[in-house]
């Protein structure tokens, strides 16, 4: 869970596995029922070798808390997820658990292939109320409980301490407002030595971030609900945001979509970048690789209403076929709870969605100099006000193709800003094609 480029495979690979879902035959990954001995149970990821080699080590500890139970991972690269999975479903060894963005897992409850949980909840409805406000209910759908979230992903701004002290201006914290975050990248562009410098790299201006700042200003969301959509809309506020970011970008203060880096994580390590946007996990790697680098983390900045925040979750589920329903949810719990207990101050890469177990993340990055960090995450998990990071349904695809030329050349002005009301049209019709 390193780089944007995989979150954005997972939409990839929820639209490869959902129809192959739909054949799900029987498991044969376990031998016996609840109690039994020598019982084993799988899991698939697609996690690093070194966070794999954590999780298997963290999970030797519900094995001998659960004698007689045998637990294997199976780990497997993102660019190959589908297809293993694909191929475990078609060969009926469909492991007990497997990760799963949150549209992967809603896509395939809508197909009727994913175990419910909600007896296992109903007796153990106190593990439920752990996790961060809103995160859980989206993994239920139509009253059944899907899977768990796992791990949490929010999105800030890195910023590097010494260039924002070298062109004197204050570092941003908690509480500032996209105003403030649009005025300090006008301050920090530069054309020193003919090379522009931009304030802000990477900042997302796809439908569903312009939401956030416009929903923060009083507007209406982008989406009516956040599982399944029955329309979306662009109001004045909405547009007047879109207005905004057409100017600041023909400032040279933001990076236009246009603009082309081969790795921006790697100019901003290097000291060469002001400002980044980018989602949290960003830290595990400059602690790790840039220890020279002063740099510090700020949440989303608020709208002058109110504060909403972009958030993404990444979890577990089950086939409906599982053998063990009870001690598979034993294990989920384990994994959602003790077992990052145990990784995450390991590899920081993301707080955990059950608020009581992100204590040892936050310690984590405290310990390494970055209060900042940690209270900027939990601050945006703590907000009421979130919004979805895209679309979570099986039409996505189809409606995403209206959020990429069209959409960028409004925002480098090359097309009107009526061409918003096209676009909504567009993903309307493709709403109401799907209902």
């Amino acid at each position: 869970m390193k780089k944007i480029t995989k979150f954005m495979s997972l939409a990839l690979v929820s639209a490869l596995i959902v129809t192959s879902l739909a054949g799900c035959g029987k498991n044969s990954a376990n031998n016996g029922g609840t109690g039994t001995k020598n019982v084993t149970l799988t899991y698939l990821d697609w996690e690093s070798t070194d966070m794999n080699k954590l999780m298997t080590e963290a999970i030797k500890t519900f094995e001998s808390q659960n004698p007689g139970v045998t637990v294997k991972q199976i780990p497997t690269p993102i660019g190959d997820y589908g297809q293993k999975l694909n191929a475990m479903i078609s060969s009926k060894t469909a492991p007990d658990i497997f990760q799963c963005g949150q549209d992967m897992a809603l896509q395939m409850s809508a197909k009727g292939t994913t175990y419910d949980f909600t007896k296992e909840v109903s007796s153990d409805s106190a593990f439920t109320q752990g996790f961060y406000p809103g995160v859980y209910n989206l993994w239920k759908q139509n009253g059944k409980v899907i899977g768990l979230p796992g791990l949490l992903n929010v999105y800030g701004v890195f910023y590097n301490k010494d260039l924002l002290a070298k062109a004197n201006v204050q570092e941003p914290k908690d509480g500032w407002t996209w105003n403030d975050l649009f005025e300090l990248a006008d301050k920090l562009k530069s054309d020193a030595g003919g090379v522009h410098t931009y304030g802000l790299y990477n900042l997302a201006m796809d439908p569903f971030n312009i939401a956030t700042m416009s929903v923060g200003n009083g507007g209406q969301p982008f989406c009516d609900n956040l599982q399944n959509p029955t329309k979306v809309m662009a109001d004045d506020k909405f547009k007047e945001v879109v207005t905004t970011l057409q100017n600041y970008i023909k400032k040279g203060a933001i990076t236009p979509p246009s603009y082309k880096e081969d790795n921006i994580n790697s100019a901003f390590a290097q000291g060469k970048v002001p400002m980044l946007w980018y989602g949290q996990w960003e830290a595990d790697d400059l602690i790790r690789n840039a220890k020279n680098l002063k740099w510090g983390f700020a949440p989303a900045p608020a709208g002058t209403v109110q504060k909403s925040v972009m958030f993404d979750s990444v979890g577990w589920a089950s086939p409906k076929s599982i053998k063990n329903p009870e001690l598979v949810w034993k294990l989920l719990k384990f994994m959602d709870s003790t077992m990052y207990e145990k990784i995450l101050p390991q590899t920081p890469v993301a707080p955990p969605a059950y608020e009581p177990s992100a204590q040892p993340y936050y310690e984590k990055v405290k310990s390494v100099g970055h209060q900042e960090l940690a209270d900027s995450i939990d601050s945006m998990l703590k907000t009421s006000n979130k919004q979805p990071i895209r679309f979570l349904t099986t039409w996505a695809g189809d409606a995403n193709k209206f959020t990429g030329t069209d959409w960028n050349d409004i925002l480098e002005s090359k097309k009107d800003i009526s061409t918003i009301d096209t676009v909504v049209k567009n993903i309307n019709n493709v709403i109401n094609s799907n209902k």
